[in-house]
């Protein structure tokens, strides 16, 4: 049975990680910064590690041969925000990365999957660009700098050392309970609400956390998968539109946009401190993920518009009754 620690277990992409590699047969081993009353996905065990940091002691959980998938970071902070918490970025999200490295190198592991982002090669693409693993990186925001910067100690550690890598920046990844602009849209297209996007023509990559999960499996053990970087994302791109159409469909009612202007959008988004948003909302960010499939036979089944439904549906069924 192969041996996995999955860092970060207690949020969306660690979580969903470690119910997957267990229910793969791996022996699966779950890292939280503190305990937890909940019980573990089936065939998976918990591990407290503290915060992760410079100073985290890895060496309880890791054993010679284990491969470690590093999804543990500091995200999800508004960029006024995160500009204030600069420090704490570096000292989570690279320092953290590097302490983990180099105690995984120390006690043999075979390798360390980092889950990075797609922010590193920069936060969006011309019509007709796409993104691809040779592109110089040029991370935009404290957050996306930190992952290169943790990118970059991971390659600097298994440098000096024995250690084996791989590195995964996924573009938005949606599913049931994913947090971000996906959940806020399906509340408002729940609610009924007109959304002023229907003028918009974009296109945005993104990947489902089922599809992202089976990435990390193969960047994990495939041979071909060794100190090589991947980017994720299922095609086609969707455009912010289709991304509402799909919502709509998926709980069951029909989609409500409004055909108003990007530019208009745009001076909305600055004039509320939401110009990062609304940037997400209107711009293009195009991904290539042939890489992965050419090379680690990375082919996601289903298509991305069913995905999407799906993740509609299930929330539709979580809420209250």
């Amino acid at each position: 049975m192969r041996r996995v620690v999955v860092t970060g277990a207690g949020g969306f992409v660690g979580r969903n990680a470690l119910a997957h590699f267990a229910a793969r047969g791996w022996q699966a081993i779950g890292c939280l910064r503190r305990a937890t009353p909940g019980a573990p996905p089936p065939g998976a065990s918990w591990a407290v590690v503290g915060d992760v940091g410079p100073v985290t002691r890895w060496e309880a959980v890791l054993a010679a041969g284990d491969v470690v998938v590093h999804c543990a970071a500091l995200a999800h902070v508004h960029e006024r925000a995160a500009l204030e918490r600069a420090a704490e970025f570096e000292r989570v999200n690279v320092e953290g990365t590097r302490a983990l490295a180099q105690a995984a190198a120390r006690a043999g592991c075979a390798r360390l999957v980092l889950v990075s982002s797609i922010g590193v090669n920069g936060s969006r693409t011309p019509r007709g660009r796409a993104f691809v693993e040779s592109d110089a990186p040029a991370p935009r925001g404290v957050y996306a700098l930190s992952k290169l910067r943790a990118e970059q100690a991971l390659q600097e550690v298994a440098g000096a050392t024995a250690l084996d890598w791989s590195i995964v920046r996924p573009a938005l990844v949606f599913g049931p309970g994913a947090p971000g602009n996906v959940e806020r849209l399906l509340g408002l297209v729940a609610r009924g609400w007109w959304l002023p996007f229907g003028a918009i023509d974009n296109r945005r990559s993104m990947v489902s956390i089922a599809a992202l999960c089976e990435l990390l499996e193969l960047a994990a053990s495939h041979a071909a998968a060794s100190r090589q970087l991947f980017l994720a994302a299922e095609a086609p791109p969707v455009s912010t539109p289709g991304l509402v159409r799909a919502l709509a469909e998926g709980l069951g009612r029909g989609a409500r946009l409004l055909p108003v202007p990007a530019p208009v959008l745009r001076l909305l988004g600055l004039l509320t401190g939401r110009s990062g948003e609304m940037g997400r909302l209107c711009d293009s960010l195009e991904i290539d993920a042939a890489a992965a499939g050419q090379r680690l036979g990375w082919h996601p089944q289903r298509p991305i518009d069913a995905r999407i439904a799906d993740t509609a549906r299930a929330w539709r069924e979580a809420q209250p009754p």
